[in-house]
């Protein structure tokens, strides 16, 4: 995230592991042709100091979508200004 609309920092939600930075930006899904609100929800790797975050993968909260499933083609919508998207690998 490089402009996130919210970040938290310091969130002590649990006991089993140090407290952790967390950030946030709205964003769309768009599904059969539908489009929910939605965030897209970065933990901060630098603070996750006992369990490891793919880099490559983007989380995102929504509400529940009827008939989605695992494997279900989606859209996310970024607010590029907020979020950035880097391709690591380069031909």
């Amino acid at each position: 995230m490089v402009n996130p609309q919210h970040t938290f920092r310091n969130v002590e939600w649990t006991t089993e592991h140090p407290p952790e930075d967390f950030s946030f930006s709205r964003c769309r899904i768009e599904f059969k042709g539908e489009l929910y609100d939605a965030w897209v929800y970065y933990p901060h790797p630098e603070t996750k100091e006992r369990h490891f975050q793919n880099p490559s993968v983007i989380e995102v909260i929504a509400p529940q979508i009827q008939d989605i499933t695992y494997g279900a083609h989606v859209e996310v919508v970024l607010n590029t200004s907020e979020v950035l998207v880097e391709n690591e690998h380069h031909a």
